[in-house]
């Protein structure tokens, strides 16, 4: 890479994508536990209290997760 050259190098264009790509794919999957929640409540073990709650934080916390990836420049 050259002085002064801004184009980042291919390697790092490719983690770009794919980080977006995980970001992206975790916010939908946690905004998915909202939207259609019955789903995930069943996949829930019965030993565990308050399913849907728990549908609902790990959702929010998938969001959170996903957010977290995002690369900040």
């Amino acid at each position: 890479m050259a002085l002064g050259d801004d184009e980042p190098p291919r390697e790092s264009r490719l983690r770009l994508v794919l980080r977006l790509g995980l970001a992206c794919f975790f916010v939908v999957a946690g905004v998915l536990h909202f939207v259609r929640p019955t789903v995930y409540v069943q996949v829930v073990p019965p030993s565990l209290p308050w399913p849907l709650a728990l549908v609902y934080l790990s959702g929010a916390l998938e969001i959170v997760g996903g957010c977290a990836v995002i690369p900040v420049r």
